[in-house]
């Protein structure tokens, strides 16, 4: 299997070596197809014996990332995704988890409410891989960001992420997570919906924001874990909805989950 090491200099922060980490490992399951067993360590020069003697003892190492091959056994959880925020966020509810993205076309259905899309690629995302792996636990999840009548999407290029920070400038809009837990052909899903408001943005802001390229890969264009909170005035719900995972919701729906298989002595 192959095994992922990154040397850095120093100065790096922690948040930066696991941003680096979480995503290389994102990138190569999507490019080859692989398993990540989310057992990632970080350690700093030598460590109990386990980076070899000599081995750059003056700089950090980011070291432990597995990547599973098709066709080897997994074990616990699968998370139906390759995004590194939400790997991070369940991280604090398990690390027992292997991350397997769902490949699934995106598409809606024409009569579909805006505000029902996240649930629907959820579970869409879940059932396409609870049906290759029926004996395991599959956490599915999508975040959409919604104004008016209109689902915003990644932009992926700055001149499309300016024009939807224009259009959210000031205003109120909501952001939906859907979330489906799927094994065999047990399906469970909800949704959690957090309205966040905007302050008025001068177009300064918008290309000064737009320029540190955060914006790119993000639903709506802003990520409010990082430089995107400082758009933001306020928010009624869920923080880490909006990141992409509502964590205190899932913990409690994966135990529900887990004590009704119980039950049935599945």
């Amino acid at each position: 299997m192959p095994h992922i090491t990154i040397k850095m200099l120093k100065g790096r922060t922690d948040e930066q070596k696991k941003k680096a980490a979480d995503q290389v490992a994102a990138a190569l399951v999507e490019a080859i197809g692989c398993y990540l067993r989310c057992c990632r360590g970080l350690y700093t020069g030598r460590m109990a014996g386990r980076i070899p003697q000599g081995s750059h003892r003056e700089q950090p190492y980011l070291q432990g990332t597995e990547l599973r091959p098709q066709g080897r056994a997994v074990m616990g959880l699968i998370l139906a995704s390759a995004s590194p925020r939400r790997q991070e966020l369940l991280r604090l509810i398990t690390e027992d988890f292997t991350v397997f993205p769902a490949a699934v076309e995106e598409s809606l259905p024409p009569a579909l409410s805006v505000l029902d899309a996240a649930q629907y690629l959820a579970r869409k995302k879940a059932c396409a891989v609870a049906e290759q792996y029926p004996e395991h636990v599959v956490l599915g999840s999508d975040t959409t960001v919604v104004l008016g009548n209109r689902i915003l999407g990644k932009p992926g290029t700055p001149e499309r992420a300016a024009e939807m920070l224009r259009m959210l400038s000031g205003k109120t809009h909501q952001v939906v997570t859907g979330v489906a837990l799927a094994k065999g052909t047990r399906v469970v899903s909800f949704q959690t919906e957090t309205e966040v408001t905007f302050y008025p943005l001068t177009e300064a802001q918008i290309q000064n924001y737009v320029a540190t390229r955060e914006p790119l890969d993000k639903a709506g264009g802003y990520g409010i874990q990082g430089r995107g909170a400082l758009l933001v005035e306020k928010i009624n719900g869920d923080f880490y909805s909006v990141v992409g995972l509502p964590v205190a919701a899932v913990s409690r729906a994966l135990r529900a989950f887990s004590g009704a298989e119980s039950q049935k002595g599945i």
